[in-house]
């Protein structure tokens, strides 16, 4: 009791000034988290690897490939690029070619290789490998079929979020590496 008889109104108006001040401090922690957390996803990319195969009664005109896109809201940079074919890793993507169709790269083909540190911006879509004919279009279908290729990314935001993309045909996992 004598604690309380010595409270005068200042001193109760002071005790009540720093605990919301103190509150207030806290809010504003919590508030910048969730703006962080706010400003990371505004630039959050999302790869997707896919096969595309065009058959048309014509079948030199056949071609199978695989495009990846960005549906994220931000850029993807590029950290590192395996391809594996039959459980080998592949130099790059005219080895991978080269391994499944028994053949060098064609005319017919497009290649636009994928190397460290390059940036898909959002929305864009590459059309990363592609083989024509009817013979590389069967083999190459069938290699992606057969879940023989193996591709396996690992990309990151701007703010340096990392996250391992693998892609075999059918199977497809996106992990989160750091934060």
């Amino acid at each position: 009791m004598a604690f309380l008889k010595r409270l005068t109104s200042d001193k109760i108006i002071a005790i009540m000034a720093t605990f919301i001040s103190i509150c207030a401090l806290f809010t504003s922690v919590y508030q910048v988290q969730i703006e962080r957390k706010q400003q990371y996803a505004s630039m959050w990319p999302s790869l997707h690897i896919y096969s595309q195969t065009q058959l048309l009664p014509d079948s030199t005109q056949n071609s199978c490939g695989i495009k990846i896109t960005n549906k994220g809201v931000g850029p993807a940079i590029i950290k590192k690029v395996e391809i594996w074919y039959r459980g080998q890793i592949c130099e790059d993507e005219q080895d991978l070619i080269q391994k499944v169709t028994g053949d060098s790269v064609n005319e017919g083909e497009v290649i636009n290789q994928i190397w460290e540190d390059r940036v898909l911006a959002s929305n864009e879509e590459i059309e990363w490998i592609k083989v024509g004919g009817p013979i590389n279009t069967r083999q190459f279908r069938e290699a992606l079929k057969g879940r023989n290729i193996h591709i396996r990314l690992e990309y990151a935001s701007v703010y340096e979020e990392q996250w391992e993309y693998n892609f075999n045909m059918g199977k497809k996992s996106i992990v989160k590496l750091s934060d």
